[in-house]
């Protein structure tokens, strides 16, 4: 059944590139968020909170894919799953564990931010951005609802656990 296989292969391409995205950007947020040096910091802290613990819901959530014009477009199992406070939060921790004198060192070296996030960061932290990465991926994976929620049905738009689930309905 071809329907299988691109359903198969939407869902690969959703997975890999959210997860991508979600580990870059938020360990961007994260590592900025863990500077000592950030103002307004509390103000980001507490904004990322509020949008954790309040939500807008289904109905909000869906008008505005509609309003991005996400609505029957392949990003639309992308983009809204590329951040997460709670990842954010759990980088943050670990990037704030990390010994400050990494930190000054590179900058007595003369590395400006985006090469110590890179270079010094970003490699220390590979259990914590496989863990996030992995949590990513099996959400993305396991994801039905937004073809649900966000296409017209369109079998070219299928992702592999809603095909799975019109099999087993149909069946």
């Amino acid at each position: 059944d071809i329907r299988l296989y691109r359903s198969f292969f939407n869902t690969v391409i959703a997975t890999v590139a959210t997860v991508v995205l979600a580990l870059l950007l938020t360990s961007c947020v994260a590592y900025a968020l863990s500077s000592r040096r950030l103002k307004g910091k509390k103000f980001f802290w507490y904004a990322n909170l509020i949008t954790m613990f309040v939500s807008g819901g289904m109905i909000p959530s869906y008008m505005v894919m509609v309003f991005l014009g996400l609505y029957d477009n392949f990003l639309v199992y992308i983009l809204p799953a590329v951040y997460s406070v709670y990842n954010m939060i759990i980088l943050t921790n670990f990037f704030k564990s990390i010994d400050v004198g990494l930190y000054e060192a590179a900058v007595m070296d003369g590395a400006g931010e985006f090469r110590i996030w890179l270079t010094i960061f970003m490699p220390i932290s590979k259990p914590a951005l496989a863990t996030v990465g992995l949590w990513i991926a099996v959400g993305r994976w396991n994801a039905y609802m937004p073809t649900m929620l966000y296409t017209s049905k369109k079998e070219s738009m299928w992702l592999l656990q809603y095909y799975l689930m019109r099999l087993i309905r149909e069946g």
